[in-house]
């Protein structure tokens, strides 16, 4: 969600704001590249904005909670696709079956009615039916037990993969994220000094260019042996430089010379160290994680 001038509101009502926009993006969560997006009113309820299906088979979608509905859940089922979501509080999930860690006395019963204030193990598994339409779908619902706030964290997909995986999986959206956090930090896309709605969506664009210009060098990095040693890319950083070399690569853009490209690429060897977050060497990235998992 991106604040814009008030006068802009009759383009793009907001909701918290008076007038917004808003992007919605499908990134992949391994190379972190945006392979779809959309634009829209701030006001405009994200369950209307979802990236088209087709040819989505064998596709894992983890998405934000804004985007969650039933008939969603089974059009991704349907389309031989998988999804992996936290389960939304409002909703009603009926236990069918049981499959790890719950008496069978709960069968029947809406899930989230049941309170586990005390650990019955790491992971608890249930099946459940979910409908939309006449529609129905068997998922499974898995709980995986947190000793800070003493409840389960639930999860709803249709994975065929050992529950363990699950929680892993499911961390790889903070590569999310830091791809907004990139955006609006380093990119500044957030930042729209203008009441032109044209000129909103020009400088929109441009943010999202930049932004795959920066997966672009991250993924040049010379450096990027040494991720074996711990060192991890990081987006915000490869953001940071991308910014430093946009004049170059612009030149380069405009006058495609092999001058220009071996400056670009003088100049970023002379950055490579700008790449990579520090803090990696201390503790592994969350794709490292999942990795060894």
């Amino acid at each position: 969600m991106v604040t814009l001038w008030d006068s802009l509101f009759l383009k793009f009502p907001g909701t918290f704001h008076h007038a917004a926009i808003k992007l919605h993006a499908c990134i992949d969560l391994v190379s972190g590249s945006i392979s779809w997006f959309n634009h829209t009113a701030g006001s405009t309820h994200d369950s209307q904005c979802f990236p088209s299906l087709r040819g989505a088979q064998k596709t894992l979608f983890i998405f934000d909670l804004g985007y969650w509905s039933y008939e969603l859940l089974i059009r991704i089922a349907e389309k031989k696709a998988f999804f992996l979501s936290r389960i939304k509080k409002s909703a009603t999930l009926k236990i069918e079956e049981i499959v790890k860690g719950v008496g069978k006395k709960h069968i029947g019963h809406d899930l989230l009615s049941l309170d586990f204030k005390r650990s019955r193990g790491k992971i608890l598994e249930v099946l459940v039916n979910i409908s939309s339409d006449n529609r129905k779908l068997m998922c499974r619902a898995i709980g995986f037990w947190n000793p800070v706030e003493r409840s389960y964290h639930w999860y709803l997909t249709n994975l065929d993969c050992d529950p363990k995986y699950i929680h892993q999986l499911y961390k790889l959206r903070w590569q999310v994220e830091l791809a907004f956090k990139a955006c609006k930090s380093s990119i500044n896309i957030d930042h729209m000094p203008t009441t032109d709605p044209y000129a909103v969506i020009t400088l929109l664009l441009v943010g999202i260019i930049n932004y795959q210009l920066s997966i672009l060098i991250s993924e040049s990095n010379p450096n990027k042996e040494k991720k074996k040693n711990g060192i991890a890319r990081s987006i915000q950083r490869a953001a940071k430089v991308t910014q430093v070399l946009i004049r170059s690569i612009s030149r380069y853009i405009i006058d495609t010379t092999e001058l220009g490209l071996n400056q670009i690429k003088i100049n970023l060897d002379l950055l490579s160290d700008d790449l990579t977050d520090p803090n990696s060497r201390k503790r592994p990235s969350t794709l490292e994680v999942f990795d060894s998992a």
